[in-house]
């Protein structure tokens, strides 16, 4: 058996790195992690459903896309990591308040379980990383 066709290259559309933009998506993974280093964090992946057309004129719909949310290790500059996940709260309309008084650990797992298979709004940035440009989610917005 044959691996592909010229028919389904021609097809194909060349995917390059995602367009800066506004996306809306549903939100496939959101999994507590940690760094070789130690550092805490949580890993989102999401599937496109509405965004720009691309530069290259193709439509995002289908495709993924990925970012990181890290904790700082010092707690001076934990603030950011914190407003990031409000603002993904915010992004599935949680109230917050609700769940002041849960254990730490709780309600993390709650958290992140509740947000999976949801739809959200997320912003694409473009940035340089290891000498390659990647596109990834940079911030997030209610639908």
């Amino acid at each position: 058996m044959s691996l592909f066709d010229a028919q389904a290259l021609v097809d194909a559309p060349v995917n390059t790195i995602l367009d800066e933009g506004r996306y809306s998506g549903k939100l496939l993974k959101a999994k507590q992690v940690t760094s070789g280093g130690g550092t805490s964090g949580i890993e989102l992946e999401a599937e496109i459903t509405v965004g720009p057309i691309q530069k290259n004129q193709a439509d995002p719909a289908g495709r993924h896309a990925f970012g990181s949310i890290w904790k700082s290790q010092d707690p001076s500059k934990q603030k950011a990591f914190f407003s990031q996940v409000h603002a993904l709260a915010d992004a599935f309309h949680i109230d917050l308040a609700q769940f002041v008084g849960m254990p730490a650990e709780e309600f993390t797992a709650m958290f992140l379980e509740s947000i999976v298979g949801k739809d959200f709004g997320f912003v694409i940035v473009q940035e340089k990383y290891n000498g390659k440009f990647r596109a990834k989610i940079d911030g997030f917005f209610p639908l």
